[in-house]
């Protein structure tokens, strides 16, 4: 069992040795949109002694995207688009979750217990919070801000978010059937094209309709 990892003693969670919070490719992208990768690395700050885990399980899918970042790599320049990509590992703390969910700071994740996200102080959650969500978040927004007149030219009502991720194909002991998945929200208008795309090209593949 590894030793649980202590709280943060520093005034910062991050080190002149650590990595930034987040890094931006293809930065002069001029089409109307912008590619988020909310799980691009397994990266951990020094201070937190890679959470009291191995470097299997940081390795693992519960760590991160296994392949988005690659993908979203490769897709910034055939998109025209800029793409910015979080500097550490979810279970840090999860850019894809708002910081007052439960899962924000994982404890477990996949029956994987999480020893130095337990026992946590509000300044730890805090110096999570300032140091990587929030300099991630304030540059997708920027980059979004700067898009929307070149969206307002176009005739769209907002720039276009492109969020890639990669699932694992197993959870929780359950088998996934998906090759690939297109999630949306509110607006399917581009993932409903996109399926369609995938079908007609690709007619073995079995696809997700907002799943998984």
């Amino acid at each position: 069992m590894c030793p649980e990892a202590h709280a943060v003693e520093s005034d910062a969670l991050l080190t002149p040795f650590d990595p930034p919070a987040f890094h931006i490719s293809n930065p002069d992208g001029k089409a109307a949109g912008v590619i988020v990768c909310d799980h691009a690395s397994n990266q951990v700050p020094r201070r937190l002694d890679g959470l009291g885990l191995t470097p299997a399980c940081l390795n693992f899918h519960i760590s991160y995207d296994i392949g988005a970042a690659g993908v979203a790599d490769r897709l910034a320049p055939l998109l025209d688009m800029p793409a910015i990509f979080s500097g550490y590992s979810r279970l840090v703390i999860d850019m894809n979750r708002p910081t007052d969910d439960f899962t924000s700071i994982r404890e477990i994740s996949d029956a994987h217990v999480v020893p130095g996200n337990r026992g946590l102080t509000e300044r730890d959650h805090r110096l999570r919070r300032d140091e990587l969500f929030k300099p991630y978040h304030d540059a997708v927004e920027g980059l979004l801000m700067g898009k929307r007149r070149c969206a307002e030219e176009l005739g769209l009502e907002a720039p276009v978010v492109i969020s890639v991720h990669s699932c694992t194909d197993q959870m929780r002991g359950v088998k996934r059937p998906w090759h690939i998945g297109v999630l949306y929200n509110r607006d399917e208008r581009l993932a409903k094209a996109t399926i369609d795309v995938l079908r007609d090209q690709n007619p073995d593949l079995t696809i997700g309709d907002n799943k998984p």
